[in-house]
């Protein structure tokens, strides 16, 4: 990971980790509520404080994924690498249900399905437990 890399991951979740605390700080003096639907969290309130805070938070998670790419982007000179095979793939969570899909082995593994289960797992058990009330 580079220096320009780490400075604005470090950048990215600091202003994360602020607007959440921002957002503790008007849910505690009242300027915002913090309800669940279903087992997603909402935000509302009035005010500067909580409008700063989601903003915070947004501009955070588009600066670590920003910083999180940038090291994936090489200057090639339109040859293809030799010995090099490029991989892709990703997860889509669709409620509790994962869908994968790629070419990486990486992941096809036990571990990462293994992984999936278990969150899957739990976002169901929260589900029905958020019903059941």
């Amino acid at each position: 990971m580079s220096g320009r890399q780490r400075a604005l991951l470090g950048a990215g979740i600091t202003l994360i980790l602020g607007g959440a605390l921002l957002l503790a700080w008007a849910v505690a003096v009242g300027q915002a509520e913090l309800s669940l639907f279903l087992i997603i969290p909402v935000v509302h309130g009035t005010g500067a404080v909580t409008a700063l805070s989601i903003l915070l938070i947004f501009v955070g998670f588009a600066v670590t994924f920003m910083s999180l790419s940038f090291g994936n982007f090489r200057e090639t000179d339109g040859t293809p690498e030799e010995g090099g095979r490029k991989e892709w793939g990703g997860v889509i969570l669709l409620g509790p249900i994962p869908i994968i899909f790629g070419s990486g082995r990486s992941l096809r593994g036990t571990w990462p399905l293994l992984a999936l289960a278990i969150i899957s797992s739990l976002l169901l058990l929260m589900f029905i437990l958020a019903v059941a009330r």
